[in-house]
């Protein structure tokens, strides 16, 4: 008997015309020939297929699952090695402010990791169809299961690495959040004032002490003058 595609299907445990579950519109079992009889008048059925067709058919399903997994996991790469550059630029804003407007500037950095954790949802309908294929992993029959199972096993791996993607990111975003709240608080506000005045000072000190010096020689040649005149006065008195 042979194995049924047919799409209007989908994922289906048990259709009363047909008998065994169907993943994808594939069935999992070989069909009875009043099933083919029945769909093929309703004009719904598709291809009839050989266990080795319908092997291949329903891992090539599971491998364009595991496909756009991976392509969402792989947009993950670039914010994640940015997020680690944005949390430790982050904690030195956050311990020594030096500008006044940390917290905008590290707000910025967690508005780009929420907007890079945006990206990075699964297209709805992408796990579902492995969920229901292990619900009905026990009917299937007269198919390569070992194909089957190793197929699914890449799906679950990849959709493992983009958990850990996701994890990193939102980890990250947390951070950022908790910092730009340290960066914020009434006593880092005045820090930043004292340490830009004690900048400022320190900065502007050895033009101070160039123009003392200097004023000070002006003095010194001034009083010279001052004992020169006295000194001759006092010869013509």
């Amino acid at each position: 008997m042979p194995y049924l595609h047919i799409p209007a299907l989908g994922n289906t445990r048990e259709h009363p015309r047909l008998g065994v579950p169907t993943f994808r519109g594939y069935t999992l079992s070989e069909a009875a020939p009043s099933a083919v009889e029945f769909f093929k008048a309703a004009g719904v059925l598709r291809d009839t297929l050989t266990g080795g067709q319908a092997t291949a058919a329903i891992v090539g399903e599971i491998t364009a699952l595991t496909a756009e997994v991976e392509a969402v996991r792989l947009r993950t790469e670039h914010p994640i090695a940015e997020a680690g550059r944005f949390v430790a630029e982050a904690e030195k804003l956050a311990d020594m402010p030096l500008v006044g407007n940390e917290r905008a500037i590290i707000m910025g950095f967690a508005s780009m990791i929420a907007a890079a954790l945006e990206g990075t949802t699964i297209p709805n309908g992408t796990t579902g169809p492995l969920v229901f294929l292990k619900s009905v992993r026990h009917l299937v029959h007269g198919l390569d299961g070992k194909a089957i199972d190793t197929a699914t096993q890449t799906f679950d791996r990849e959709l493992g690495l983009h958990e850990a993607a996701t994890t990193k990111l939102k980890a990250a975003h947390s951070k950022l959040l908790e910092l730009a709240a340290l960066a914020d608080d009434g006593a880092n506000r005045d820090r930043v004032a004292k340490l830009k005045a004690s900048i400022d000072f320190k900065r502007r000190l050895p033009q101070a002490l160039d123009e003392l010096a200097a004023g000070r020689e002006q003095v010194a040649a001034a009083l010279a003058r001052f004992d020169l005149a006295i000194g001759t006065l006092r010869e013509c008195a």
